[in-house]
């Protein structure tokens, strides 16, 4: 029965933990810099080398 009363108890510490750090908005915009300077690096490595 305890058990019961800690699953829910830890999903709202956790989305509690996910929204301190920054939530989903946060993830996306990093997700997309990455993607975008991730692209720019290759872009520059193709035309810069020829």
């Amino acid at each position: 029965m305890l058990s019961w009363i800690w699953i829910p108890v830890l999903y709202v510490v956790g989305f509690g933990l996910f929204s301190w750090l920054g939530g989903l908005a946060s993830a996306g915009d990093a997700i997309a810099r990455w993607g975008r300077e991730t692209a720019e690096r290759r872009r520059c490595t193709v035309s810069c080398s020829s």
